[in-house]
């Protein structure tokens, strides 16, 4: 396993607060989505500039595929999963109802979300965090993401101990947001203990992506100037 010190989170996309089910929140005390300080102001700031990404005149070549039919803005975040937290019993329903319905009537405002209560409640199982970069002992950056219970036995995930203690982390996966703005994990892209793992994560950079351009992005959304840039079909870095 990875073994990333972790001391301090940075999210957005109405990700942060404090759970109300502290048996499925994270030893950071963040929980899944929703109930954040993002407004609905700030979450459709966000959704205009993912969508002027990828209409701008500069991606457009990049992006053109996406630009066939209506933009669909959004982010890609790739890193290696932290412990995973999983969401049994009455809480999923209490989750989908209290967390992933506030960010989807942000994301979409006057718009029921697009994934139902029952669709929520069959296929996802927990949530992770997911960790796209660390200065040992001092900061890093993560994301948390929503895991379907399908790919839970996929994944390798650190026990809550060690990520709590040791900052560990397990495979390193690509997670994206959905119709309804939230985070889920998406594809497994190298496996932890695979003895070939440092090949394998060399095709991949860490970090939150456009997704229709594949461009790396900041806290504002907006590109990087020289920042990385991935193919957003097989989500490995292109050289520049």
């Amino acid at each position: 396993m990875r073994n990333v010190p972790v001391i301090a989170v940075i999210v957005s996309l109405s990700l942060t607060g404090c759970s109300a089910f502290k048996s499925n929140q994270g030893t950071d005390g963040v929980r899944l989505f929703g109930g954040g300080p993002t407004s609905p102001s700030d979450m459709q700031k966000i959704k205009e500039q993912l969508t002027q990404n990828a209409e701008s005149s500069a991606t457009k070549s990049v992006a053109e595929q996406a630009l066939t039919g209506e933009t669909r803005p959004g982010i890609l975040i790739i890193g290696n999963v932290g412990s995973l937290r999983k969401l049994e019993g009455d809480n999923r329903t209490k989750f989908y109802k209290e967390s992933y319905s506030a960010t989807a009537e942000k994301w979409h405002p006057a718009q029921p979300a697009v994934m139902s209560e029952a669709e929520f409640t069959h296929q996802i199982g927990g949530y992770t965090a997911i960790v796209m970069w660390s200065i040992p002992g001092l900061i890093a950056g993560r994301r948390m993401a929503a895991v379907r219970e399908i790919d839970q036995s996929k994944i390798d995930f650190p026990s809550i101990t060690t990520a709590s203690v040791f900052g560990s982390t397990g495979d390193l996966v690509v997670a994206s947001t959905n119709d309804d703005g939230v985070i889920l994990v998406d594809r497994l892209l190298c496996k932890d203990a695979a003895a070939d793992y440092s090949k394998c994560a060399e095709k991949y950079v860490r970090g939150e992506f456009d997704k229709n351009t594949g461009g790396e992005i900041g806290s504002r959304m907006v590109e990087k100037s020289g920042g990385a840039r991935i193919d957003v079909n097989t989500f490995q870095k292109i050289s520049k």
